[in-house]
């Protein structure tokens, strides 16, 4: 596909699938934003619902809104957001998922903060927020994300990262930079914002983080991906946790003991989180 370029400083991506329920809210959010120098990029993976009629109704209403459309569908979500990744050339990026309401000051506190490192700093960037867990009707399940999971100061290295993903997708911002380094994923077990986290520490780019929460993250039976609030199921807990440890020894990250290592330090570390 044609690359599109973003005439914006920041191409904001959102990934949809079967998300007739809440997509409008979302996109409501982004466009009551307090800062305008942003584009809106969404591609749908094949939905069965109306999410495709509502987001052609956006289109035909705001410039700066703009479906991407290929032959391929039903990838799953990191096939979809790394499409969109690919086919749009920005200055900055940012990931949207489709069920979440932004904070009115996402874009421009999280531009603000992304610009004042680039000013001093010369390679690639990537600066993450927090987000507060909603159930559907968008009532808080927890205090903040900090408390239940773990603080990102302390997880941000690459060791704690390659076992504990510490900063979400859809509270990113990244820089055109660190996006030339992503390509290609080594593995489909692996989310794409799990990816962009460790290709960022791998390559020392600057990896900083805004300490605010600046969306509310939907929490609903249709989720993609959860927060991991609440029971599990042990069965697939071991399955991912072999599966995760095969992954990591594609990317090189060493033995079986130094993966035991360093989850069991990320346990500790998630339990004695402090509160914000």
């Amino acid at each position: 596909m044609t690359t599109v370029k973003c005439p914006t400083k920041v191409a904001i991506l959102m990934a949809a699938y079967n998300g007739e329920f809440f997509i409008a809210d979302q996109i409501d959010s982004i466009i009551n934003q307090d800062c305008n120098d942003w584009t809106l990029y969404i591609r749908d993976d094949g939905s069965k619902d109306k999410t495709t009629v509502i987001i052609d109704k956006y289109v035909k209403l705001y410039p700066n809104i703009i479906r991407i459309t290929d032959i391929k569908t039903n990838g799953g979500l990191t096939e979809n957001f790394l499409s969109l990744l690919k086919t749009v050339h920005s200055r900055y990026y940012m990931f949207a998922d489709q069920d979440d309401i932004w904070d009115k000051n996402k874009v421009s506190l999280s531009l603000s903060e992304i610009e004042s490192i680039n000013s001093t700093f010369i390679g690639p960037i990537l600066i993450g927020s927090h987000y507060l867990a909603c159930d559907h009707q968008m009532q808080p399940i927890c205090p903040s994300f900090w408390n239940t999971h773990f603080g990102y100061e302390k997880m941000l290295n690459y060791n704690i990262s390659a076992v504990q993903c510490a900063m979400a997708g859809a509270d990113m911002i990244f820089n055109d930079a660190l996006k030339q380094l992503i390509f290609t994923l080594p593995s489909n077990r692996l989310y794409y914002d799990h990816w962009v986290l460790l290709v960022a520490l791998k390559h020392k780019a600057y990896v900083g983080v805004i300490p605010k929460m600046l969306r509310r993250y939907r929490q609903h039976e249709s989720n993609v991906i959860g927060a991991n609030i609440g029971k599990h199921n042990t069965r697939k807990q071991i399955n991912r946790f072999f599966a995760d440890y095969g992954l990591l020894q594609e990317i090189e990250f060493g033995s079986l003991i130094k993966y035991l290592y360093y989850r069991i330090k990320a346990i500790i570390m998630v339990k004695t989180a402090k509160k914000i």
